[in-house]
């Protein structure tokens, strides 16, 4: 098995870190959401006098209820041990049939499930993420009747445009055969 980086445990630690601290911040936008709706209830104030902020309260806690799910899975994926070089071979040899013989849909399909992130940093400049679990994602493996390994995950619906994409640069060209 692969050893993570210090990089990968201190991401975990600051990514769990960051939940604890969302999690109070979330818990003290939940609590004052309820002061405020107990007041409203008691009749001792009006949706005039504190309707904005609680909205605003309410807003604020759908964001932090989004950040933390987020961080969540950040945290998860960092406390995940990288895959072997065994697993990068198969995934590699998966790939590369995937590239010659599976349709634009599943290729398409495929590439959007291992991208985790794009981030955009300039006028024709997106640089990926990209999350590699082992195997070809269930979906995938699915359509073949093939069984997924452990810890596959769904691709997400949708396609994305392969052009322009780079692959591992110590891997040869797929299309360009053995």
């Amino acid at each position: 098995m692969a050893t993570k980086t210090r990089e990968a445990v201190a991401a975990e630690r600051q990514h769990r870190d960051e939940i604890v601290a969302t999690t109070a911040e979330l818990k003290k936008a939940e609590d004052a959401i309820e002061r405020y709706v107990h007041a409203f209830e008691a009749g001792t104030v009006s949706d005039e006098m504190f309707g904005p902020r609680v909205r605003e309260l309410g807003d604020r806690a759908r964001t932090l209820r989004a950040h933390r799910d987020e961080l969540t899975e950040a945290a998860e994926a960092a406390a995940a041990d990288p895959p072997t070089q065994a697993d990068l071979d198969v995934l590699h040899a998966e790939l590369r049939e995937l590239i010659r013989h599976g349709s634009e849909a599943r290729r398409k399909a495929v590439a959007q499930a291992f991208v985790q992130r794009l981030v955009v940093e300039g006028p024709g400049v997106v640089r990926p993420t990209f999350l590699v679990r082992g195997g070809l994602p269930v979906s995938i493996t699915e359509q073949n009747g093939q069984t997924a390994p452990d810890g596959a995950f769904r691709a997400v619906t949708g396609s994305v445009d392969l052009g322009g994409s780079n692959p591992v640069s110590r891997w040869p060209n797929p299309a360009a055969g053995p």
